[in-house]
């Protein structure tokens, strides 16, 4: 089996973060969010090839990020050590945009998202794809607001933002299995990045459900802020 990752979001700004940084209780079934125009996008097959990020991609990203960062940080002076807190946040920024762009003209990118659900108390996302293993395949989205997020094979994964990086978050994965059996993990925490992973059975993966949930402060009594739900089914 090939191993799929998808990106489903900006790609770009997970790269700059990783430049720039170092280079409550669990909703009833009911609770979830409903899409407002219910539908299931297929990821299987060719079309998967299409929409994967490879790593032609993630070179190609790197190699124009460095050269426009270079050639933009050679416009910064001296005032702007003075004046800004962080005199290479706009280098960074074109640097980005420049190396984005040029990846999409490439055809190395494209890009999927969440569907945002019908008004609630709450921000709410919601997106079902087919995929052909769901063992094989992980999906990341930055479609929410307050967080990025994945989920594929066992595991749900949650990350807040800057601002809310120390927020009571909740992940959680629910998979049912080929021969019937279901595994669940419900994970929370008020670190940046919270990750839930279901217990392995035997058989194959027929659906994965994936919900992450970021709370508006810190303690177990916060208030949902947002939430995403993910479901992979296997095609």
């Amino acid at each position: 089996m090939k191993k799929h990752f998808w990106k489903i979001a900006s790609v770009a700004t997970a790269a700059a973060l990783a430049l720039t940084v170092g280079a409550v209780s669990a909703m009833a079934a009911d609770e979830q969010p409903k899409p407002s125009a219910p539908a299931v996008t297929d990821l299987s097959g060719e079309k998967a090839e299409v929409i994967a990020i490879n790593k032609d991609y993630t070179e190609t990203y790197q190699k124009i990020y460095d050269e426009v960062l270079e050639r933009e940080a050679t416009k910064v002076d001296d005032a702007d050590f003075y004046e800004m807190a962080d005199p290479y946040v706009n280098a960074r920024k074109t640097a980005e945009e420049e190396a984005q762009a040029k990846c999409e003209e490439l055809g190395l990118y494209s890009r999927i998202e969440l569907t945002r659900t019908d008004a609630t108390s709450y921000i709410g996302w919601t997106g079902t794809f087919e995929i052909d293993s769901i063992e094989d395949t992980e999906l990341y989205f930055s479609t929410p607001n307050n967080f990025t997020c994945s989920g594929g094979n066992r595991t749900a994964t949650i990350t807040g933002d800057y601002a809310h990086a120390g927020n009571l978050k909740i992940a959680s994965a629910t998979l049912v299995y080929s021969n019937g059996e279901t595994s669940r993990n419900l994970v929370r925490g008020t670190s940046q990045t919270v990750s839930a992973t279901a217990d392995a059975k035997s058989g194959i993966i027929e659906t994965g459900h994936y919900t992450l949930r970021m709370c508006d402060g810190t303690g177990e009594g916060a208030n949902l802020l947002e939430m995403a739900y993910i479901t992979l089914i296997r095609k």
